[in-house]
């Protein structure tokens, strides 16, 4: 919309490809609009690769929107023995864009699951009140892409975490990212559970990082939900 209050249409072809997951953020930098998908064909259970869209909502340009199908690599290093060939990417969630000076954008997404199951304190096999659903709750490698201005991909980038619990929504699970002027720090629990370790991934502007344990919850009573987490400095 624009001050005035009137919407400002802007048609974004897709050409074949299918919307798998997407994320759109305000650049007021370089007064323009990004959005960071990942894109399927004819199976929507599963993302194929992502695309880059940038549209200036100001001007009669076409927006301009690149697809970049996954690498085979990436997808065995992400993936690794549940790897199968030309079959993408499923149960992934893109979580957030950040935003580069240049005009381009890092893609973050999280590979992320929900089993539900029946259990009951019986071998019954008629209907039983004791009966109940429970559900477990994955959440695991975080993947982070940098795309350049034009669409094209800079660097990719997996940070691998296994984070497993029952019947909590995932309250404790996924991470928290903290931007500095250099780095991205993604601070989360390595387990769901009181006596637990903090750790945290640091990338630099070249996808390279580090990992490291920050400190243990051991008898402190603690879990931390850095899922909720603000960042306010």
């Amino acid at each position: 919309y624009n001050g005035a209050g009137e919407p400002i249409l802007t048609n974004i072809p897709m050409d074949e490809y299918l919307s798998f997951d997407v994320f759109f953020e305000a650049d007021n930098l370089n007064n323009q609009i990004i959005a960071a998908v990942l894109y399927s064909d004819n199976n929507t259970e599963r993302a194929m690769g992502f695309f880059y869209l940038r549209v200036n909502p100001k001007s009669a340009n076409q927006p301009l929107v690149r697809f970049t199908p996954f690498s085979e690599e990436f997808l065995q290093n992400l993936l690794g023995r549940d790897y199968r060939e030309e079959k993408g990417l499923n149960e992934t969630s893109v979580r957030e864009i950040v935003l580069r000076r240049d005009g381009g954008a890092l893609l973050i997404a999280e590979r992320n699951r929900q089993l539900q199951r029946r259990t009951s304190t019986t071998s019954r096999v008629y209907y039983d009140p004791a009966e109940r659903n429970l559900v477990d709750f994955y959440y695991e490698e975080v993947f982070v892409l940098s795309i350049h201005p034009d669409g094209q991909l800079h660097w990719e980038t997996i940070l691998h975490k296994k984070q497993y619990s029952q019947d909590d929504n995932g309250m404790f699970s996924i991470y928290f990212l903290f931007e500095t002027p250099g780095r991205l720090r993604f601070l989360f629990n390595d387990e769901i559970r009181f006596e637990n370790t903090v750790s945290e991934y640091v990338i630099n502007g070249l996808g390279e990082y580090d990992r490291n344990s920050l400190f243990s919850t051991t008898k402190l009573d603690l879990r931390l939900r850095f899922r909720a987490a603000t960042q306010i400095s």
